[in-house]
Formats: C-alpha cells, structure tokens, sequence
C-alpha cells in the first residue's frame, strides 16, 4: 500500500475515497490516534502499489493534486 494523502481534514479524505472507489480503486483510510491526544489527528490515505498511478490521475483531474504526497 501507498499513502497518497496525509491531511487533518477529513473532508478532503472523505471526497478523495469516495472518488477512486466510483473507479474501482481499492482505498484504505488510516487515523493517526496519538494525534488525538495533540487535538489533531492526521487521516492517511492508501492505495495498493498496482493502483497508485492510476488514483494520482483521478485526483489530479478532479483538482485534488495540491493535496497528493510526493512519491
């Protein structure tokens, strides 16, 4: 797996795993819950290695490229 986002805002996340799964990409969606004792709890977002390129291009299209990791 490949994390391609690592933000605190969950709404970012929420819209990037709705849109690759409408494309069949496999999402994963992983909370950083030490955060939570910091009051900010980070959310990464994977994809499988195979799906990686193909979820950057669907997120770059949809305008959400400024929020991908670099690889």
């Amino acid at each position: 797996m490949k994390e391609i986002i690592r933000t605190s805002d969950r709404v970012v996340i929420g819209l990037a795993q709705a849109m690759l799964q409408d494309e069949d990409i496999i999402v994963m969606v992983l909370d950083d819950q030490a955060g939570m004792m910091l009051g900010k709890v980070l959310c990464r977002l994977l994809v499988s290695d195979e799906q990686e390129t193909r979820a950057r291009e669907i997120l770059t299209e949809a305008g959400m490229g400024n929020e991908l990791r670099d690889t």
